[in-house]
Parts: C-alpha cells; sequence; structure tokens
C-alpha cells in the first residue's frame, strides 16, 4: 500500500510550527526585559513610580519590537 506524502509530513510539520512559536516567545521576552530594564533604568533617577512606569512602557515596546523582528527574520 502507498503511504500518503501530506500524512508522513505532518509531525514534521508540527515539529517546525513548535520551534517557531517557541523561538517567537523568545524573541519577545528577550525585547521585553531589555527594554524594560532600559526604561527602569532611566526612570530610577527620578523616582519609584516613574520608574515603574517607563519599565512598563519599555516592556510593551519590547513585546512589540521582538515580535517585529522576530517576523522580519524567522516569520
Amino acid at each position: 500500500m502507498r503511504r500518503n506524502s501530506w500524512r508522513s509530513s505532518l509531525p514534521r510539520l508540527a515539529q517546525a510550527r513548535n520551534w517557531l512559536i517557541v523561538m517567537r516567545g523568545i524573541f519577545v521576552i528577550l525585547g521585553s526585559v531589555i527594554l524594560g530594564g532600559i526604561g527602569w533604568a532611566l526612570g530610577k533617577h527620578i523616582g519609584i513610580g516613574t520608574a515603574l512606569v517607563l519599565s512598563c512602557v519599555g516592556s510593551g515596546f519590547g513585546m512589540y519590537w521582538g515580535r517585529r523582528l522576530f517576523e522580519e527574520w524567522l516569520g
């Protein structure tokens, strides 16, 4: 009996998709940590509240740019 080629390639396709999902998450987390840390470093000279706000804003931008870089490079 002949083996169906698209069915035999499904596990490899699922494995590739899982790898891409993990890599996208790594890019998002790294962007969030790096830009959040930069925001904290800039805001800590003014006060703890400013540091917190700038860290949150930096983390948001980091998530956006991390996802965007992933889409450009590996997507």
